[in-house]
């Protein structure tokens, strides 16, 4: 899954929470991680839950979808950005969005789950951080989550 990939669409699963959700606009989620495997593994998991999934491998091509998202007035509901990456980190492409006045929810994806980076993420704008290796249910729980905050505003 290379960042270059279009916008999956897809079908939600019969039965998920998303499966009829109150606008019929299922949620968009940008992935930006540069770990194939990591892409495969969150990509698969998001999609299974009925949210439509893009990916970017770097931080630099992760900003320029979430700007071009935002011109084309079809923002992603929530972003899930990988700290550290090549090309451009994700702390640096995190305060990038926030200055551009992205207000989508971030979710902060690393090994290091030392307080001080946690700490680092929350200061550069990520609402949340998750460390790895993931647990997928609380993973899929905190996105849904956020994604329930945004819808209710």
């Amino acid at each position: 899954m290379s960042s270059s990939s279009a916008l999956e669409h897809i079908t939600p699963v019969a039965g998920s929470p998303l499966s009829e959700p109150i606008d019929r606009v299922y949620p968009r989620v940008l992935l930006v991680e540069d770990n194939d495997d990591h892409q495969r593994l969150f990509h698969g998991m998001l999609r299974n839950k009925g949210y439509r999934v893009s990916v970017a491998d770097n931080g630099q091509t992760g900003v320029e979808s979430v700007l071009d998202a935002h011109r084309k007035q079809q923002p992603f509901d929530l972003i899930l950005m990988d700290i550290r990456m090549p090309v451009l980190d994700g702390l640096a492409a995190v305060r990038h969005l926030r200055s551009a006045g992205v207000t989508s929810p971030i979710l902060a994806l690393s090994a290091g789950a030392m307080i001080p980076e946690q700490q680092e993420c929350l200061d550069a704008g990520c609402n949340e951080f998750i460390a790895k290796p993931v647990d997928r249910r609380v993973l899929l729980r905190r996105v849904s989550a956020h994604l329930n905050r945004v819808q209710s505003l």
